[in-house]
């Protein structure tokens, strides 16, 4: 017996859950709170009113506590008395069971649900992928909850200015706000940006609600968040920010899952001047997670005046050069002893170690030339 095709009212407030249910052919008489994959009843709750109920949940993380449950997910199920009348013709002896609370095809209507805490725990009340209401204790709550799928769809990025475009499909809730985070990894220097959003569709057992969204960053706020660059190279992330209605706590993840035609065709790159120094950004996708990201890499000026003649092929290069290094910051590894092997026994060879100017390690090349600083003009 599944409940559905009728009204369900979610509201939190603080320590309390109340849960309404407006069905003619429904008579909810019982409420139960068990652990997940228990028979065992922790709670036993009867409606204050008719189809309505309210979780104590500050009583909830107590009885956890002191009947020792270690699971971090409840169900809820419920009695509904109710039976038609073809139903009795049919099965005069039937035995009315729990089911747990299903919200497929339900018209919700989900207010202020978050973490409740009390003491060292929380309680979270929430709405499973597969349309059932539950609770999580101790445990957040994952973003794919809510967020079903996301992905980029369009990327572009010139010397003015980042646009990222795509899709996202969340179960249940609607969206009511989407932004893009971007920091650099070595400071916490988050800039944070609305995105534009355009609701699609709503499928017909109202579990999923599809939107468009897209992002446009210029180069001004690019150039504010890397202006305090301490290092010769670092990478620029890029998080997306989803609020949902009804639901308090923000769906914080890394954008990515770009669709293949973005991935074949990612290219260009931008660079940005400050006071002292410039700094290329180049987009790429992680290799693990497949998330948007870019390597930021830091130029004086003369350096990005030789790097930019490269690019338009007006400056000629040797032939036969040979680059090694490591880290940008290192020299203690297989290229260094490599580079010296070349230089000892190989002079003939055109090899040069590439290594930050103010490494620590650069003082293992006292006695030797054909060391180049990273990211100088001579590199190129």
């Amino acid at each position: 017996m599944i409940i559905s095709n009728f009204a369900i009212s979610l509201v939190q407030t603080d320590d309390q859950l109340k849960i309404s249910v407006a069905n003619e052919e429904t008579k909810l008489t019982k409420l139960f709170i068990s652990p997940v994959y228990s028979e065992k009843k922790l709670q036993t709750l009867d409606p204050v009113h008719e189809n309505e109920f309210c979780i104590d949940l500050k009583k909830l993380i107590k009885d956890l506590n002191q009947q020792q449950i270690n699971s971090n997910k409840l169900d809820i199920q419920v009695l509904n008395d109710y039976v038609s009348a073809s139903v009795l013709d049919d099965e005069k002896n039937l035995e009315i069971q729990p089911v747990r609370l299903n919200l497929k095809k339900a018209d919700l209507r989900v207010e202020n649900l978050h973490a409740y805490s009390y003491g060292t725990d929380f309680i979270t009340p929430y709405i499973t992928r597969n349309g059932f209401l539950a609770f999580s204790f101790n445990a957040a709550v994952p973003d794919s909850t809510y967020v079903r799928q996301e992905t980029i769809s369009s990327f572009s990025i010139d010397n003015e200015s980042i646009n990222i475009s795509g899709n996202v499909t969340t179960n249940f809730l609607k969206v009511k706000k989407i932004s893009i985070d971007f920091y650099l990894r070595s400071i916490d220097n988050t800039c944070q940006l609305p995105g534009k959003l355009e609701f699609l569709s709503t499928n017909k057992n109202l579990t999923r609600n599809r939107y468009n969204f897209s992002f446009h960053i210029s180069k001004a706020e690019l150039a504010d968040t890397v202006e305090n660059i301490d290092y010769i190279r670092d990478v620029l992330d890029f998080d997306i920010s989803v609020e949902v209605e009804g639901y308090n706590e923000i769906l914080e993840h890394r954008l990515g899952r770009p669709r293949a035609a973005v991935k074949q065709s990612l290219r260009g790159n931008m660079i940005l001047k400050t006071a002292d120094f410039n700094v290329e950004l180049t987009p790429y996708f992680t290799l693990k997670g497949n998330n948007l990201a870019m390597y930021c890499n830091v130029f004086n000026d003369e350096a990005i005046a030789t790097y930019k003649k490269v690019l338009e092929k007006k400056l000629s290069k040797e032939d036969n050069v040979w680059l090694i290094g490591e880290k940008s910051n290192k020299a203690q590894d297989n290229g260094y002893f490599f580079f010296k092997y070349l230089r000892k026994n190989h002079p003939e060879i055109n090899a040069y170690y590439v290594i930050d100017e103010i490494s620590l390690d650069r003082r293992n090349f006292e006695t030797m030339d054909h060391v180049v600083a990273f990211n100088s003009a001579e590199t190129f």
